[in-house]
């Protein structure tokens, strides 16, 4: 299984906010969509980094109330790690483990295409593992 199962499955659509949005908008967004993460998007719809719930955390913690009113582009890391659509779904959980961030925006090319989290690739692991343990578990009723 890679990535694109998983964007088959969940649909394409991600939720975007541009540098300026202040981390209490953002947090009101994140709440209002039941989400864990926004895409920050520059002016021309370039990938500038993704803000996490993690990183209101942070960011409250390093500065105290005023950062409600601080755009999120001030505090966004480097431009996060993304994955591709043919990326094999083994290979993105090893990333988001070795970096420690729980949402991938998906690229094809410089185009976001969707956003995986790690809830949906375990939850895809999962789903192969227990079709491959009822593969097994037929094949051994078959040989008794």
């Amino acid at each position: 299984m890679n990535v694109s199962t998983i964007l088959r499955r969940k649909g394409t659509y991600v939720e975007t906010a541009r540098p300026e949005i202040s981390f209490l908008e953002a947090a009101r967004r994140l709440t209002h969509h039941g989400i864990g993460s926004l895409v920050i998007l520059d002016d021309v719809g370039e990938l500038v980094g993704v803000l996490s719930e993690r990183d209101l955390v942070q960011a409250v913690a390093e500065h105290g109330p005023s950062c409600w009113n601080m755009p999120v582009g001030e505090v966004l890391k480097e431009r996060p790690t993304t994955c591709k659509p043919e990326d094999p779904l083994r290979e993105v959980m090893a990333i988001m483990t070795r970096r420690r961030v729980r949402h991938l925006p998906v690229l094809a090319g410089e185009a976001i295409v969707g956003l995986v989290s790690i809830g949906d690739v375990v939850s895809c692991q999962l789903e192969e593992l227990q079709l491959e343990v009822g593969v097994l578990r037929d094949y051994a009723r078959g040989r008794s």
